[in-house]
């Protein structure tokens, strides 16, 4: 994964998983590094936000994975 604009780079992991009545678990693990003229900003963010930020990446996740079915 790579953020141009955002000023992080990292790689990471989607484990979804089909449950009962047309509802999928899904499981998100990433590991961020800042990067660039802002990573000394960055990099604090990241370590006080990771349930807010792997949130958010689940969340596309999910909205993609809606796309997909419809």
């Amino acid at each position: 994964m790579d953020g141009n604009n955002e000023g992080f780079t990292g790689h990471g992991s989607i484990e979804a998983k089909s449950l009962k009545s047309n509802r999928t678990f899904i499981s998100a693990s990433l590991d961020l590094q800042a990067t660039g003229t802002l990573a000394k900003m960055i990099k604090p963010m990241l370590k006080s936000n990771p349930p807010k930020i792997t949130n958010e990446f689940k969340e596309e996740v999910t909205a993609r994975i809606h796309q997909y079915h419809r």
